[in-house]
């Protein structure tokens, strides 16, 4: 330290102690011709000491990503490392579950990016994060269209004693996302159905065809958008 400076010795302290400041506790570096005559502010500090405790916390990215138009985001946000250490007071530490970001908006993107974020620890003082910088891996792709044919359609809240008949028993889909991701579909990785719901005999027995894509996927439409339910008692 080359700045004048307070030395104070909490080795005699144990929970809680109010120190008033003296003269002879302010150290002036080498160099400097100066002599403390009075502390006038503050004139006493006050130490509250706490448990310590170390724990491994998971980190939460708070991040908003804003792709250019034609482009989405590909998979999840990576995380390194994933956790941090935080050492701070037992009392509050073990009421923790994550360890946030700094907020981050990235706007405009069309490439994946690598970026460096600080940490926010639970308070002002008192607590010690380790590492205090993350690195946030996010993947940007083009949007791509592309039919995934084929897709098998199963039968949603069936009541018991009855058993429905899909005609079509396919549909072929219709799907958006990155490249890769829309690239590597399966029939199988789409989850197409019916609900039995829905179905009215004044209406032919017609119902909609519902779809849950994966993660990044979006289904923006089937061949067949409707298909016809044969009810039968079994």
């Amino acid at each position: 330290l080359n700045q004048p400076h307070l030395r104070i010795d909490l080795s005699s302290i144990r929970n809680f102690y109010t120190f008033r400041l003296k003269p002879e506790m302010v150290f002036i570096p080498g160099g400097v011709d100066a002599i403390p005559l009075d502390v006038v502010s503050p004139d006493s500090i006050q130490f509250v000491l706490r448990e310590r405790e170390e724990v491994r916390l998971p980190v939460k990215p708070v991040l908003k990503v804003v792709p250019a138009p034609g482009y989405t985001l590909a998979g999840e946000v990576t995380v390194t490392p994933p956790e941090v250490t935080l050492i701070g007071p037992k009392d509050r530490v073990g009421r923790l579950r994550q360890i946030p970001t700094e907020a981050v908006t990235l706007k405009g993107m069309r490439r994946s990016r690598v970026v460096e974020v600080a940490l926010v620890p639970p308070g002002e003082t008192g607590y010690m994060l380790t590492p205090g910088v993350v690195r946030i891996e996010i993947q940007v792709e083009r949007l791509t269209e592309r039919v995934i044919r084929g897709v098998r359609l199963e039968a949603r809240n069936t009541p018991p004693g009855r058993m429905v008949l899909i005609d079509p028993a396919k549909v072929d889909v219709e799907v958006t996302g990155g490249v890769s991701a829309v690239a590597q579909l399966e029939p199988e990785d789409l989850s197409c159905w019916v609900d039995y719901r829905e179905y009215r005999p004044g209406n032919a027995g017609r119902v909609g065809v519902h779809v849950d894509p994966p993660e990044g996927i979006k289904a923006t439409g089937t061949k067949p958008s409707e298909v016809r339910l044969v009810i039968r008692r079994r």
